[in-house]
């Protein structure tokens, strides 16, 4: 009997813990969109929520819930309305749900080179990075006086060695752990100013259509961005890890077919009331694996409880997290950047001097003209010009012709490939 009591609890704990792990790049992210406006919250919360929870009566698996990197890191570093945030993930959606939907994304996966992949992640992932290294230096040197105190460099410089100290842990609380301390930190300074905490109320937006140029220009500036990473890692990759993770259980876990048609209608259900973009991720089914997640119950109560604090709290937390200290905030993001840097790590792997040095290339190049532009859609565009001239040039080097062939990739299947429970890899 106490053995199973044991058995039972260690369950619990072991789902609640990996049902946390994918928090690390949800909050910073939530946040950052929420505190400027650029999302609501409310519908950010409550959509979110009821798609962890549809996630896992689909697959009983810890498939995790995500924003669109790409979309979101350009929104913060471009600025953008939250008109044309909504826009890029519909668009990005209604591709994804017509490839699934007819099975063409499995032809389409042939065709898209993992260098441009990992450059688009590079450049969102660096573009995060240095959104966060701007919000610390928004924050008092080492002032102390009023409220500094709790928002400064050596607040910064703390947060980042938590961080670090508990950067290989199983269990990596760091992200709650922070997010606590700036919601605290947030609470005394609105007590102290005057300022009203939130408060409980069933508000929910009432939904609203882009205008044409709105939907044009996030199409433009973040969605072509975003696109290929939803269709490789988001979707192929998703589906490769369920079955690596579910080795017993009939496979697939979850068909590519059947998750791009739930990342479409995710999206194009919810953007309509200013929810951020979502998608499933191969990384964060990884993390939230790895800390101890095994079946769709974890996500299941992490869904439950987002649904609890979006319709009870709703937009009146905006000004709470307007209120957290950048240098916290900052340090967040910075990790948030750095874990989807770190995707880069596969690039070149299997190939030959010659072949790595090409893909560094199509990879830096892309990665550049994201940031460079403060465009997805330029950086894009410029990967996909270095690949095909690389490609090309590459060819006639060898004496070959010039052919369909010579731009076929055939190491795609890596972006196939899932991150193993140990490696977390963010998508």
């Amino acid at each position: 009997m106490a053995g199973q009591l044991r058995s039972k609890v260690g369950f619990v704990v072991s789902e609640a813990s990996g049902a946390l792990g994918d928090l690390g790049t949800l909050l910073p992210i939530l946040v950052s969109l929420g505190r400027t406006g650029q999302i609501s919250l409310t519908s950010s919360l409550v959509f979110g929520g009821a798609f962890n929870i549809i996630t896992a009566l689909l697959y009983n698996v810890p498939m995790c819930v995500q924003p669109m990197k790409a979309i979101s890191a350009s929104a913060l570093a471009s600025n953008l309305s939250q008109a044309e945030i909504v826009s890029a993930g519909m668009t990005v959606s209604a591709v994804v749900l017509f490839l699934g939907a007819t099975g063409l994304i499995n032809v389409v996966n042939k065709y898209i080179p993992l260098p441009l992949v990992r450059g688009i992640q590079l450049g969102a992932g660096l573009a995060l990075f240095i959104k966060g290294a701007e919000s610390v230096l928004k924050a008092s040197p080492f002032y102390f006086g009023g409220y500094s105190w709790m928002d400064n460099y050596l607040v910064a410089m703390l947060s980042f060695m938590l961080v670090m100290v508990l950067y290989r842990s199983k269990v990596n609380p760091a992200a709650l752990i922070l997010f606590a301390i700036g919601i605290a930190f947030a609470a005394v300074r609105m007590t102290g100013t005057g300022l009203p905490l939130p408060k409980t109320g069933l508000v929910f937006p009432a939904p609203a259509a882009p205008s044409w140029s709105q939907f044009v220009s996030g199409m433009l500036n973040a969605g072509l961005g975003q696109l290929p990473l939803t269709l490789l890692n988001s979707v192929i990759a998703v589906s490769k890890l369920a079955d690596d993770l579910y080795p017993t259980r009939n496979h697939p876990v979850a068909s590519v077919t059947s998750v791009a048609v739930c990342v479409g209608l995710m999206n194009l259900t919810s953007a309509w009331f200013g929810c951020v973009p979502y998608c499933h991720g191969s990384g964060g089914l990884a993390a939230q694996y790895r800390f101890g997640a095994r079946t769709g119950i974890s996500i299941t109560g992490l869904g439950i409880a987002k649904i609890l604090f979006g319709l009870l709290f709703g937009s009146s937390l905006v000004l709470l997290f307007q209120t957290i200290p950048n240098s916290i905030l900052g340090v967040m993001l910075v990790i948030a950047g750095l874990e989807l840097s770190a995707c880069v790590r596969d690039i070149g792997v299997n190939a030959t001097p010659d072949e790595r040095s090409d893909d560094y290339t199509i990879m830096l190049v892309t990665a550049g003209g994201i940031l460079g532009f403060k465009n997805d859609g330029v950086g894009f565009l410029m990967g996909v010009a270095a690949f095909f001239l690389v490609r090309v040039s590459r060819a006639l080097d060898n004496g070959e012709k010039v052919s369909l062939a010579t731009f076929v990739c055939q190491d795609n299947t890596a972006t196939a490939k899932s991150p193993s429970a140990d490696t977390i890899v963010v998508v």
